[in-house]
């Protein structure tokens, strides 16, 4: 329950900073969520490192997926914020 309710307030946050303009929760590589894969914590109920090879990009900052699906899931869902819509590399 916990980590639902901390990866509530991360997405929280990073949807108020998208909306304004401005990056949250980026790395000097412009990695978001520490490289933690964001769907995990709906599919899976845990933290998952996301894989470098596997991403979407949104304003400047990188999302990484543990996997295509994920990755796919994200992409599809149209009741996401807009975070991760965009075609990674």
């Amino acid at each position: 329950m916990r980590g639902k309710v901390l990866i509530s307030m991360m997405l929280m946050a990073l949807t108020e900073g998208a909306m304004s303009g401005e990056l949250v929760n980026v790395d000097e590589n412009r990695v978001a969520l520490r490289g933690y894969d964001p769907v995990a914590f709906f599919t899976e109920g845990r933290a998952v490192a996301g894989k470098p090879s596997i991403t979407a990009a949104y304003q400047g900052a990188t999302y990484r997926f543990a996997t295509a699906g994920h990755k796919d899931l994200s992409l599809a869902d149209k009741n996401w914020p807009g975070l991760v819509r965009k075609e990674g590399r």
